[in-house]
C-alpha cells in the first residue's frame, strides 16, 4: 500500500467521522429544541469527537468499505441518547430530530462544497466532503430502521402497523451490514442517482 493512498484511506476516515460527529450534535440540539435533555446531561452536545466516536462504526467500517472499493462510504458515530417521551410535539418532534442528522450533513456539504469551489487548494478535500456527507445523508434517509428514515415515516404508518416497524429497529444493523457488504451495488444503482444529482448541485456543477 502506497503513501498516497494512506493518506487517502486516512483523510477521508477524518471527514467520515466530522460528518457522523455533526449528524449526531444535530439531533441532540434538535431533541433539545424540543424539550427533551437527555443528550446534553449525557455530554453529547459538544464538538469534542471522542465524546461521539464508536471504534467500530465510526472508523473500523468506513476504513474497511474503503479498502474494499466499495462505492458506499458509510460510517456513524454512537447514537446520541433521546427520549421522545419528552418531545413537546410527539411524533412529529421525533422527525423532527431525525430529520436534523441528515439536515446537518446537507449544511455540511454546502459549506465544504463552497469551500472547495472558491479555494483551489481545497478542492480535492471540498469534493471529498461534499460526496461523504451526501452520501450520509441520502443513506439515512433511507426507510430501513433503525435508520432516520424509518422514523420520519413512522407517523405516516397505521397506527397497528407503528409498533411492528419500531419492533424492527433492534435488527436493523444487521440488515444494513448485509446490505452494505453484500449488496452495495444494487444499493448505489438505486440512490446513485439522487447523490450524483446533489453533488452536482453542492459542488456548483448544475450553475
Amino acid at each position: 500500500m502506497n503513501v498516497d493512498l494512506i493518506a487517502e484511506i486516512i483523510s477521508r476516515i477524518i471527514l467520515v467521522v466530522i460528518a457522523v460527529v455533526g449528524h449526531e450534535i444535530a439531533h441532540g440540539y434538535a431533541a433539545l429544541y424540543e424539550g427533551d435533555t437527555t443528550a446534553r446531561d449525557a455530554g453529547r452536545l459538544t464538538l469534542n469527537v471522542f465524546a461521539h466516536i464508536d471504534p467500530f462504526m465510526s472508523v473500523i467500517l468506513p476504513g474497511l468499505l474503503l479498502l474494499t472499493g466499495s462505492p458506499i462510504l458509510f460510517g456513524a458515530a454512537k447514537p446520541v441518547p433521546v427520549n421522545p417521551y419528552r418531545f413537546r410535539h410527539g411524533e412529529w418532534g421525533d422527525v423532527l430530530v431525525s430529520a436534523a442528522g441528515p439536515g446537518a450533513n446537507l449544511a455540511m456539504a454546502a459549506v465544504l462544497g463552497a469551500l472547495g469551489t472558491l479555494v483551489p487548494a481545497f478542492h480535492l478535500i471540498g469534493y471529498a466532503g461534499v460526496l461523504i456527507n451526501v452520501v450520509l445523508a441520502v443513506f439515512n434517509l433511507l426507510p430501513i430502521p433503525p435508520l432516520d428514515g424509518s422514523r420520519i415515516i413512522a407517523p405516516f404508518l397505521p397506527p397497528r402497523w407503528r409498533w411492528q416497524w419500531h419492533r424492527l429497529d433492534q435488527y436493523g444493523f444487521l440488515f444494513l451490514f448485509m446490505v452494505l457488504f453484500f449488496f452495495n451495488g444494487i444499493l448505489w444503482r438505486a440512490i446513485g442517482p439522487v447523490i450524483d444529482a446533489l453533488v452536482a448541485v453542492f459542488t456548483w456543477r448544475m450553475f
